[in-house]
């Protein structure tokens, strides 16, 4: 055990952690920092986002007709209030617009209708309109619930299941009612934290063979049976270091992604936020925590070929240049099918899980492959 936390300091030494903190520093602010600061992004996403929360906070997930003409008779009394504003702002008034709909309809080769829908928009930033422009999105989106899954069965579907997938939705009225400004930023926020996490799998595992080699420390090692079995001890500590950084990593920017508050959608399903069909009848939450278990097998799967490569190449130079090639691989193929598109049915449902399996089966080869050559080994 003494040897095990050895090997384990010597994986987590101070210039590493440094390194991997200053990285985590940098990607926060290239990456990061824009999905947490900048939720929502822009208008009138920041008022579709304001409003869903009323309506989830009134309506629950599904909305029936009732409380679609309940919406409606709330959209009519903010159209009033726009009403009285034009009706007493100069601008408007100069321009001859005196309600919404005029207001909605600016010809924009009017300069005075143009100046005053871009002072109102843009200068006062109006919240009433933006959040007007924010309720007709999810009146249009309600009317067209129907129709839209219609169309994907029509036109868009690549699949026999997809079609299967889609009547069902429209069978059982799986519709969606909210946009999928939620969605969408937590998958765009995943997939940067995995990105995070693989660099630093890469650089604290990276050296963990090739340092004793490069220091010719490994004939030293073999000239007793235990110093045969520290070949052992590094893996062990290695996967180990793999669970820590993939802990804390998680933990770090699990908290941080609660900063956006978007608890109110945990309990809603998927497909009632989501432009794309889905798989699975999940709620928000399930799909968190399905993202989080993706997530820890993509980053054992990636430490354990870190582990491989360390042992198997002979110099640092390879070792860059394999860490290189395997990142990519993740971040072009992985990331994408296997985290931001894991349930959607752009992949037939079988596609996903196959390339999950064939990972771990990869890795319980080479981590076989590379221990049996450990044992015949000749120094």
């Amino acid at each position: 055990m003494k040897l095990f936390w050895m090997e384990l300091k010597k994986i987590f030494t101070w210039p590493v952690i440094l390194l991997v903190v200053i990285l985590n520093l940098l990607l926060y602010i290239l990456l990061i920092e824009f999905e947490l600061e900048y939720f929502p992004n822009g208008r009138p996403a920041k008022d579709v986002f304001q409003v869903e929360m009323e309506m989830i906070d009134r309506y629950g997930e599904v909305i029936d007709e009732d409380e679609f003409a309940d919406f409606i008779g709330t959209y009519d009394e903010r159209v009033k209030d726009a009403n009285e504003f034009l009706q007493t702002d100069e601008l408007a008034i100069k321009a001859g617009v005196d309600s919404y709909e005029e207001f909605r309809n600016t010809d924009i080769d009017d300069m005075a209708a143009e100046e005053m829908h871009s002072h109102i928009m843009f200068e006062l930033e109006e919240d009433l309109f933006w959040e007007l422009q924010a309720r007709e999105s999810i009146i249009e989106r309600y009317e067209s619930r129907v129709t839209g899954l219609e169309f994907l069965i029509r036109y868009q579907s690549n699949s026999k299941q997809e079609k299967e997938r889609i009547r069902e939705m429209l069978q059982n009225r799986k519709f969606q009612y909210y946009s999928e400004l939620v969605l969408r930023n937590f998958e765009n926020y995943s997939s940067q934290v995995v990105v995070i996490i693989l660099l630093s799998i890469a650089i604290v595992l990276s050296p963990i063979y090739i340092r004793d080699k490069v220091r010719d420390i490994v004939p030293l090692q073999y000239t007793s049976k235990k110093g045969r079995g520290i070949f052992h001890l590094k893996w062990r500590a290695g996967l180990t270091s793999i669970g820590i950084l993939l802990a804390i990593h998680l933990l770090i920017y699990g908290g941080l992604y609660l900063t956006n508050d978007t608890a109110h959608y945990f309990f809603m399903h998927v497909y009632s936020m989501s432009n794309n069909p889905v798989w699975y009848d999940i709620t928000f939450g399930e799909f968190i925590l399905l993202t989080i278990v993706a997530i820890i097998m993509l980053g054992y799967v990636f430490g354990i070929l870190t582990i491989a490569c360390s042992a198997l190449v002979g110099n640092y130079l390879t070792q860059i240049s394999t860490q290189i090639l395997l990142f990519c691989a993740f971040a072009f193929v992985m990331i994408p099918v296997g985290v931001q598109r894991i349930i959607e049915t752009m992949y037939l449902p079988w596609v996903v899980p196959t390339i999950y399996i064939s990972l771990i089966l990869f890795v319980c080869l080479t981590d076989r492959f590379v221990k049996k050559r450990e044992l015949v080994k000749d120094i």
